[in-house]
């Protein structure tokens, strides 16, 4: 049996000039960006697995270091090395450990820096992302509507239910013209990538 559709018709030109106004008016929210700008950061911190790992491999090294001045110390008081080799093998021994404390140190403090999302860093990315949004809303409109929704379905009483998606944020961040570089090189060549 075929059901008859009993809704009324809807103007096309009338539900794009609406879509692409709402749209635009969704993707230019500040505060939206925010929170996603927050999210994608939240997302991008050093993983905690791969530093743990880093940090343990740093301190075994260190114990190892600490474990051969043991043994030189040990075979110097056996009389098997004399003074002046187990100064050189203590000193090498010194700036070794010396190097991994270092990236210890270093790995840590990285680590604490990165493990919150500073308001700069988001404000920063927001500033990117407005200037490809604007970018890309001065384009054509018809492939970002295509691009970006997925259905508009009408129900009765003219509501209106548009879904959609958004393409993922790292993609697209580095996608406008703005900063291209298109001059030649300093030596006069044009090197083709």
């Amino acid at each position: 049996m075929e059901g008859k559709c009993t809704a009324h018709g809807v103007n096309a030109m009338v539900l794009d000039g609406l879509t692409w106004r709402n749209l635009r008016k969704f993707l230019s929210d500040r505060e939206m960006l925010k929170l996603q700008a927050e999210k994608w950061l939240s997302k991008q911190v050093v993983q905690s697995d791969v530093w743990q790992a880093e940090k343990l491999n740093l301190e075994k090294q260190l114990n190892g270091i600490k474990e051969e001045e043991m043994k030189y110390a040990k075979a110097f008081g056996a009389g098997v090395l004399d003074f002046e080799q187990l100064q050189q093998l203590a000193k090498e021994q010194k700036s070794k450990k010396a190097g991994f404390e270092a990236r210890l140190k270093e790995l840590e403090e990285k680590h604490d820096d990165q493990a919150l999302v500073r308001p700069e860093d988001t404000d920063r990315l927001v500033n990117a992302a407005e200037m490809v949004l604007k970018d890309m809303l001065l384009e054509n409109k018809k492939k970002i509507i295509r691009d970006l929704v997925d259905k508009i379905t009408v129900y009765e009483g003219g509501d209106i239910e548009l879904t959609g998606h958004l393409p993922q944020f790292d993609q697209k961040l580095g996608c406008f013209h703005g900063d291209r570089n298109c001059g030649t090189t300093k030596c006069r060549e044009i090197y083709i990538v």
